[in-house]
């Protein structure tokens, strides 16, 4: 699956890929919200939950400019 074809989909059907497909990669908090970050084949999903009102919003992208919130919670630790 590719980005416009998951675009194209209900938000219904976009929770199912999201589900079978999606990879977990971040969570972060975002005002009132909490953002869980996932990967799927070549692009991301961001799921905007609120704790009242459960999903707000469902977006996705494939550039890595709307990654730069996460990048700041990745530990090079290790890795040097």
């Amino acid at each position: 699956m590719n980005l416009d074809q998951f675009k194209k989909l209900s938000e219904d059907a976009q929770s199912n890929i999201i589900y079978e497909k999606g990879v977990l990669i971040s969570v972060r908090r975002s005002d009132e919200h909490r953002v869980l970050l996932y990967k799927i084949d070549g692009f991301y999903v961001e799921v905007y939950y609120h704790p009242t009102n459960n999903v707000i919003k469902i977006e996705s992208f494939s550039g890595t400019e709307q990654l730069h919130p996460y990048l700041k919670q990745i530990s090079l630790e290790g890795i040097l």
